[in-house]
């Protein structure tokens, strides 16, 4: 099967299905996430809403990796979670992620010491999730989530992403 054009969902007109290299596309919907969705790329922008909770970062899950790609403008949420929310011991997101706006104000939003849910909504100021949208999250120790990507954002034209991450409790 060759690679699918631009708009098409190639073979049997379905996301999830394995490309040849072995990585699984599947459209965004709510989950908990296992080590076994390793590698996963989860096609977002489909106009539905979509809550992820990552798996516990552990020893065992050191290089566990997905990605989350948007298609077009997601205006409903997809939040990403980690499994612990505890304050300060739990499970964190470290890192930082490009925010691209339409006032070209391209900021790096870092994410501070208790983040442990992403928010992406083309609808709310200083996130978004437009076309274009890429985020990656690996687990790289017992208690931490790297993520990088990048973030556009139409809705807010001054957004510099601050409302990307927050602290659950």
């Amino acid at each position: 099967m060759g690679i699918p054009l631009y708009g098409q969902n190639g073979a049997g007109n379905s996301l999830d299905q394995l490309a040849p290299s072995g990585v699984r596309c599947v459209q965004a919907a709510s989950r908990t996430l296992t080590a076994a969705d390793s590698g996963t790329i989860f096609v977002c922008g489909t106009g539905g809403a979509a809550d992820f909770v990552l798996p516990a970062a552990s020893a065992e899950n050191i290089g566990v990796v997905y990605k989350f790609v948007w298609t077009a403008a997601e205006v409903d949420a997809i939040t990403i979670t980690t499994a612990d929310t505890t304050d300060t011991t739990g499970d964190m997101f470290v890192g930082g992620i490009l925010s691209c706006n339409a006032a070209a104000v391209n900021t790096i939003a870092q994410f501070a010491a208790d983040s442990n849910k992403l928010t992406f909504d083309d609808n709310v100021a200083n996130t978004g999730g437009g076309p274009g949208t890429w985020v990656e999250i690996v687990c790289v120790s017992k208690s931490n989530w790297f993520v990088n990507g990048i973030l556009e954002g139409d809705s807010d034209a001054d957004g510099v992403g601050s409302a990307i991450a927050s602290d659950v409790d």
